[in-house]
């Protein structure tokens, strides 16, 4: 790993780079992505975290208003 600011070699347990003394940013070891949809049709409302979620009914026609 390298620092941002000075490109000095890190070894990944500095908080800070051992060359300029810039704090060094936490490394993220993975990505997590969330998805909300918010329906409203009719006499229904409702947020669902995927479309799994969606009752069947409502997500045919959800599906159909896309295509």
């Amino acid at each position: 790993m390298r620092c941002r600011k000075c490109g000095g070699d890190l070894d990944g347990k500095e908080i800070k780079c051992p060359s300029c003394g810039s704090p060094v940013a936490a490394r993220i070891d993975g990505m997590m992505k969330t998805s909300t949809i918010l329906i409203s049709a009719e006499d229904t409302a409702g947020v669902y975290r995927s479309m799994q979620d969606v009752p069947e009914p409502l997500r045919k026609k959800l599906l159909r208003s896309r295509s």
